[in-house]
């Protein structure tokens, strides 16, 4: 088993993308993280943004 170091980053960053898989609501994700700018928040979105690319692309023939 390998050993991975976690650091408050990697855990900050997990909290807000999933936050933001369940609630859908960036301004929630942003008010919990304490980003006085949405831009800094929309960094996680594009997590989300992949996910639906890759269903999507499921559903094509």
């Amino acid at each position: 088993m390998e050993d991975k170091w976690i650091h408050p980053h990697l855990l900050r960053h997990t909290f807000a993308t999933d936050l933001l898989r369940k609630t859908k609501n960036l301004r929630l994700v942003q008010k919990a993280m304490g980003h006085t700018d949405i831009s800094t928040t929309q960094i996680f979105t594009h997590i989300i943004d992949d996910e639906l690319e890759d269903a999507t692309k499921n559903l094509r023939g």
